[in-house]
């Protein structure tokens, strides 16, 4: 994606629609940041936020405002991330904005969550899956059952983890969009990893293993699954294939994780 958007970049200024003009440069921004490289892809958001003309019915503004929470929300700037991601879901509203709205809509979620705003997350909860239920589309409702157990997960609720994470992988397989099974197997499997479920996170964590030389986060994954189980050569070789990918994101030490007994193998 990058690339093709390397290939294009000259010619973004010479078309006469600002429109098209803000489309290309959303996906560059999404380009860049998948690759790590955070400053280009905050940089080109910046200009792209300079060039929309006030006047604008397009939904370029949503989309700007959703990736820029999705950063702020990686970076640990929760506030930022609620804050634009709200944005993005009060005017993504129309049919053909439903998929971004729904990312935007887990990013609201988390970064509340994240943020110590439990009940204000609760709430957004809700209203999502009121949106989701009215909807009833496959980006709707993977993001809403993801949200779900992510919220779960964090309110020690694991049984409705469990389910809610299950429910959103069974949608992102059907759905069969590489991007979205990733987004759902990383939290579900990190979610198995730390509660000892190594077979099942093998299983999980197997979804993602033929994009793991390209995807930082699976590539990450990976690693954290090898460790787990004690294969250490394995995830020394995960994560320096996870540090090639990471570009300016963090990259976590990686540590063992011991199996507590009789917990599943």
């Amino acid at each position: 994606a990058l690339a093709a958007s390397d290939a294009i970049e000259p010619e973004f200024d010479q078309r006469e629609n600002p429109y098209i003009r803000g489309r290309l440069g959303v996906q560059r921004a999404h380009a860049l940041a998948a690759n790590g490289r955070i400053v280009e892809a905050i940089h080109q958001l910046n200009q792209l936020v300079s060039d929309i003309p006030s006047n604008t019915s397009s939904g370029l503004p949503g989309d700007i405002a959703s990736l820029y929470a999705k950063l702020s929300l990686g970076a640990g700037d929760y506030a930022a991330a609620a804050r634009d991601a709200n944005v993005a879901v009060a005017t993504l509203t129309t049919v053909d904005e439903q998929y971004e709205r729904a990312r935007a809509w887990r990013v609201l979620v988390l970064a509340l969550q994240a943020d110590g705003q439990s009940k204000d997350a609760i709430t957004q909860l809700e209203k999502f899956a009121e949106w989701q239920r009215t909807t009833a589309r496959p980006a709707p409702t993977l993001y809403a059952a993801l949200a779900r157990a992510e919220h779960a997960r964090a309110e020690q609720r694991t049984a409705d983890a469990w389910r809610e994470y299950a429910t959103a992988l069974d949608i992102a397989e059907r759905w069969a969009v590489p991007a979205d099974i990733a987004t759902v197997v990383v939290p579900y499997g990190n979610a198995l990893i730390a509660k000892g479920k190594l077979k099942q996170a093998s299983e999980v964590i197997g979804r993602v293993a033929r994009w793991a030389d390209h995807d930082f986060d699976s590539a990450l994954l990976q690693a954290r699954l090898y460790s787990a189980i004690g294969q250490r050569s394995s995830a020394e070789t995960a994560m320096a294939r996870a540090r090639s990918l990471a570009g300016e994101r963090t990259v976590p030490a990686l540590l063992s994780v011991p199996t507590p007994k009789g917990i599943d193998q």
